[in-house]
């Protein structure tokens, strides 16, 4: 992605922000659109969208007055109005609805407990690792309301001196007698100029779905191997 002067767009961690055009909803540019009309309108420019005046524009380079031309007594240096208006808006906004016409949406819905528990009766009966591990990342994502790729990062142990997406026994939440109910990651979120706390709770209501004891049992399992990325690949898991 670039800006308006071909600058290439990096995120809070410095990485090229790329597309993948796989937001092709012609609904996009109509939120595009509404959310630009309501800022214009916030900064009271309801007029017909100008461009500057070129007549403004050179008096005041060659005299340094923003007196103006003869149509503009104050002077019109800069744009104004309403761009979501002007004609060249309307018609590039008909040329993405046509381009769009062919787009069907795909619909979705959250997951249940009850597709959960189904889930969970698959993945922890084959006695697998693998599935496990699958089940573990579905109760975290849950819970932590993690992206994928947050998910896929967490650690154990500190790696290259990065605490990003890293569990934390700091701030982790103990009883008096020394039982987890609560253990913490630092997220790195998509937006977050530095890692978020998140505290992962024990679920006492419904065990089954209780992402603390699944992951403590899956980190038991993998303790001999002294691992430090909570989650591997197929082919890392023997």
């Amino acid at each position: 992605m670039t800006d308006l002067s071909g600058s290439v767009v990096k995120d809070v961690e410095g990485k090229d922000v790329k597309c993948g055009g796989g937001w092709n909803s012609p609904d996009n540019h109509k939120q595009f659109i509404m959310a630009l009309g309501c800022l214009v309108k916030a900064r009271g420019q309801n007029s017909p969208y100008e461009e500057p005046c070129k007549y403004c524009v050179k008096i005041y380079e060659e005299l340094g007055e923003k007196t103006g031309c003869d149509h503009h007594r104050d002077g019109m240096l800069f744009r104004r109005g309403d761009p979501t208006k002007h004609q060249d808006v309307i018609n590039e906004m008909k040329k993405v609805d046509k381009s769009c016409a062919t787009y069907k949406s795909n619909g979705d819905c959250p997951i249940t407990p009850w597709d959960l528990m189904k889930i969970r009766s698959v993945l922890m009966s084959t006695g697998s690792l693998q599935d496990l591990q699958m089940y573990v990342m579905i109760l975290i994502g849950i819970r932590l309301f993690l992206r994928s790729a947050e998910l896929v990062d967490l650690k154990i142990s500190m790696v290259d001196g990065s605490k990003k997406n890293l569990l934390n026994w700091k701030t982790s939440v103990f009883t008096p007698e020394g039982e987890l109910t609560g253990l913490t990651f630092d997220i790195m979120g998509k937006k977050d100029p530095k890692p978020v706390s998140l505290v992962l709770w024990r679920d006492e209501v419904v065990p089954e779905f209780c992402p603390l004891r699944h992951l403590l049992a899956y980190i038991f399992i993998w303790r001999k191997l002294k691992v430090v990325i909570c989650f591997h690949q197929q082919e890392h898991m023997g």
